[in-house]
């Protein structure tokens, strides 16, 4: 199943990368922002064409109370760090360029992934639930014991991804390239 690639994703591989003392400061005004009680809230997406192959997609978040700190904002960002057990729910990390990394136990809770390009990452164990991943190339990631629970997976292209022991519980696979995964056969 050959999926068609979006001019989001174009940008991202352009995109700038994000230097280690910016994601530090990025990541502790992040924490500020759920503790302040910026968690809870959803994404809604808009795209300023009506095709989304051709439009550029912008991501709003609505809800949680934002007392305090910055919610972190990736979006058409290079991040070439490994994440593991760091705590990004209800980012915006929209069109997030992050290949064959480690993101181990991550909480990407909420957040928003749309059209990123997260080729052979690895998310074993991490909490994804609520995420938005739809049109993200997937392939290769490593999704074992991984929580997906109501995460959507419209058209991303997961082939050849682990899926051994992911919760999977509502979650959306409208379009979804599964060409070789593995463990999701085993589910309920």
């Amino acid at each position: 199943m050959a999926l068609k690639r979006f001019v989001m994703m174009a940008l991202t591989r352009k995109g700038e990368a994000v230097q280690a003392e910016e994601l530090a400061a990025l990541l502790d005004e992040h924490l500020k922002f759920l503790k302040a009680g910026g968690a809870g809230g959803s994404w809604e997406t808009l795209c300023t064409t009506s095709d989304l192959e051709t439009g550029l997609v912008l991501g709003i978040y609505r809800g949680g109370t934002k007392k305090g700190g910055k919610q972190a904002d990736l979006s058409m960002r290079l991040v070439e760090s490994d994440l593991n057990g760091v705590n990004l729910s209800f980012a915006n990390l929209l069109a997030v360029g992050c290949t064959n990394r480690n993101w181990d136990e991550i909480n990407l809770e909420g957040a928003l992934l749309v059209d990123a390009d997260l080729r052979g990452t690895s998310f074993r164990k991490a909490n994804l639930r609520r995420a938005d991943f739809s049109r993200s190339d997937m392939q290769g990631c490593d999704l074992s014991g991984a929580d997906l629970r109501d995460t959507d997976f419209e058209e991303v292209d997961l082939s050849g991804a682990n899926l051994t022991g992911a919760l999977v519980t509502g979650t959306r696979f409208v379009n979804t390239c599964l060409d070789g995964v593995i463990g999701l056969e085993k589910q309920g």
